[in-house]
């Protein structure tokens, strides 16, 4: 092992021509790049990366592990006809409803008519199914704001 270091570095004292300050950061660079048991002679001598000039990339079969604790529950596919609400794509808000006409191919994305009358494809996470029929907006229904919530009950001096 010794006399393949001293060969790397005799040849790359070559490649250098006689300047110093580029032989350093090579042979930097050199000591930072892991052998065939994945660690650098400098990792095994300080016990840890050293910061070089490259940027060091993670070898592509090291996989990120998933927590246990954070798992999204699978969503259940839409039937064509059912009612769901749509989530407001400027205000994020659940505030639109529509019908479930088709499901495309790979069952993520629905093709949805909305009350409107316009027919849009949505993502199935942007899609809530309505719980009753009770809970669609009413499209002409309003109510004054000064009458909400006030019973029709005679006053005590009439």
């Amino acid at each position: 092992m010794a006399e393949a270091a001293v060969k790397n570095a005799k040849s790359l004292m070559k490649k250098c021509f006689g300047n110093w300050e580029e032989f350093r950061s090579r042979w930097s660079e050199w000591r930072n790049i892991p052998r065939s048991n994945g660690i650098s002679p400098a990792e095994l001598l300080l016990g840890r990366r050293q910061r070089g000039l490259l940027p060091v990339i993670p070898p592509p079969d090291t996989t990120v592990k998933e927590n246990p604790k954070v798992k999204g529950k699978p969503l259940r596919d839409l039937k064509p006809g059912e009612i769901v609400w749509l989530q407001n794509v400027n205000t994020k808000k659940w505030d639109e409803s529509g019908r479930v006409t088709s499901m495309r191919q790979h069952g993520r994305s629905y093709w949805i008519e909305t009350e409107a009358g316009w027919k849009t494809l949505r993502n199935r996470r942007f899609l809530k199914p309505v719980k009753n029929a009770k809970m669609t907006p009413k499209k002409h229904e309003t109510k004054s704001k000064s009458n909400v919530g006030i019973e029709d009950v005679p006053r005590r001096s009439e």
